[in-house]
């Protein structure tokens, strides 16, 4: 399968997690982000990473049959980008041991007014 560019792609096995880790590879900077069940499952698992590049992105199920430790491998000597990175993190590393050598966290705390 080839993924095209601005194409969103669910990655469920090895042969397309390929494809992503070439991809992300060519790559300087990378937004990723976590979904987790922590509210309804313990201890918590990683249910879906979402990677974007500036010219694709993919969904990754690790809940299916598929090693990303390639993928993660593929980040080390990225700029990765996060929003609120703490959990992710934190998450990544206990089911992966992956820790980033480079990474941006992106937070913006809001005010609400009263009017």
């Amino acid at each position: 399968m080839k993924i095209t560019p601005d194409e969103t792609c669910l990655i469920d096995d090895d042969l397309r997690l390929k494809e992503v880790v070439q991809a992300v590879s060519k790559a300087s900077e990378i937004a990723l982000d976590t979904e987790a069940d922590s509210m309804h499952a313990y201890p918590e698992k990683i249910c879906l990473l979402q990677i974007r590049t500036q010219k694709s992105s993919w969904l990754v199920d690790p809940l299916s049959d598929v090693d990303c430790c390639p993928l993660l491998e593929a980040f080390q000597d990225k700029i990765l980008i996060f929003h609120a990175a703490d959990y992710d993190l934190r998450l990544l590393y206990k089911r992966f041991g992956f820790r980033p050598l480079s990474s941006l966290r992106h937070h913006v705390g809001g005010a609400h007014g009263r009017s």
